[in-house]
């Protein structure tokens, strides 16, 4: 099973050709535009597709499948966090995810990773109690901790570690967080400022079916987006 995630940075109609190579089961896209927009760009079923955001004329968090998985919304989505969307998608396998775009609130507190708490006190009983794989933009690394005390990065990393999940970059390279050798974020599609900023946290038990793990390569995505994607194969059997 192939995951990914990729902040496009809007335009994702003129871009999806570069994920469609790609051929992911599960793609969580953010800053992607709405459905309306897109019209027929994506080119899969709509049973295939979700897209999440405050406004149909602006950018949303998207999830799709170009292998047929179907995908729904859960019923225990709670559109306040942003974002943050429970997803059931069903296919060669059947699993839920959290697919995740962060986003700035009027509470600096609240802002990008204290919206993935808020998605911890809100969906922590769903995630303690099924393999919810969770990924996405978090807008979150170790380097701000001090600035977002006490729901930090590492709080968040804690939290996921007490209830068995695990981030797959991190496992795959045997990095600690902030210590990330390969960035996932280029302001300014330029190298002199960067983060990795992209996140694709697993239960536990499947980092043993972790087969590879790739982060896009600047030179490859910088036309396309300030961001480079992550992909994640797993052989789940």
């Amino acid at each position: 099973m192939r995951l990914l995630t990729w902040n496009c940075q809007g335009g994702f109609r003129n871009k999806i050709h570069r994920i469609a190579t790609l051929q992911p089961d599960i793609a969580v896209i953010q800053e992607c535009e709405s459905p309306q927009r897109l019209g027929d760009a994506m080119g899969v079923d709509p049973t295939q597709f979700i897209w999440h955001g405050e406004d149909p004329a602006k950018k949303g968090v998207a999830v799709f499948s170009l292998t047929g998985y179907q995908l729904d919304i859960l019923p225990a989505h709670n559109p306040a966090i942003k974002y943050c969307v429970p997803v059931r998608a069903r296919g060669a396998r059947d699993f839920s995810l959290l697919a995740v775009w962060t986003k700035a609130m009027p509470n600096q507190g609240d802002s990008y990773v204290g919206q993935l708490h808020a998605a911890f006190d809100e969906y922590g009983d769903l995630i303690a109690s099924t393999p919810i794989p969770i990924i996405g933009e978090l807008n979150s690394n170790q380097h701000f901790d001090r600035k977002r005390s006490p729901r930090n990065h590492s709080a968040a990393v804690a939290w996921l570690a007490a209830h068995g999940y695990a981030s797959a970059y991190h496992t795959y390279f045997n990095e600690a967080h902030g210590q990330e050798s390969q960035p996932t974020w280029f302001m300014y599609r330029k190298e002199q400022v960067t983060y990795h900023f992209d996140y694709a946290f697993l239960p536990t038990p499947w980092l043993s079916s972790l087969r590879m793990l790739t982060v896009g390569a600047f030179d490859e995505w910088c036309e396309f987006s300030d961001h480079t994607p992550i992909i994640v194969d797993i052989d789940l059997g």
